[in-house]
């Protein structure tokens, strides 16, 4: 029930977003039915805020309030989806254009990882920068990325 339920709720939440220029990243039903949790990761370039969660959160609760497409009782959550979270699509990692980045390459059998920092993002492939030398991956390789985050 849960699958279904989250495309109708992807059907009217991601319009809106579409409307305010922010990307829904994924959703989440989690809990037993009246103690739901409906958690809406977002995302937009340069990373979103606090204040443009609670501003959507705001707009989210009030669409599903009037369509109700979730039975019974949940608590909604809004909110960027982490730094730590895989780069699996290609609009996450033009998201990312200038961080640095660990990408999962599947060469053959094998799997070979990757670090640069985000030149481009193409049609066809992702460009890194290694070490000062630009490095072009196919998208058809790339498994995933990772945000390099340096403390």
């Amino acid at each position: 029930m849960h699958e279904s339920t989250l495309e109708v709720v992807r059907g009217l939440v991601e319009p809106l977003l579409e409307r305010e220029g922010v990307d829904l990243v994924d959703l989440e039903l989690k809990g037993a039915p009246g103690r739901q949790v409906l958690r809406v990761f977002v995302d937009v370039d340069g990373g979103i805020t606090i204040d443009q969660c609670v501003l959507l959160s705001r707009k989210i609760s009030d669409l599903l309030d009037r369509k109700d497409p979730i039975p019974g009782k949940y608590r909604l959550e809004v909110s960027s989806p982490g730094v730590d979270r895989p780069l699996t699509r290609p609009r996450d990692f033009q998201r990312n254009i200038g961080r640095e980045v660990k990408v999962d390459v599947r060469r053959g059998e094998a799997v070979e990882q990757v670090t640069g920092k985000i030149v481009s993002v193409g049609e066809e492939n992702l460009a890194l920068d290694v070490k000062g030398e630009e490095v072009l991956l196919e998208w058809t390789a790339v498994v995933k990325g990772k945000i390099q985050v340096r403390f």
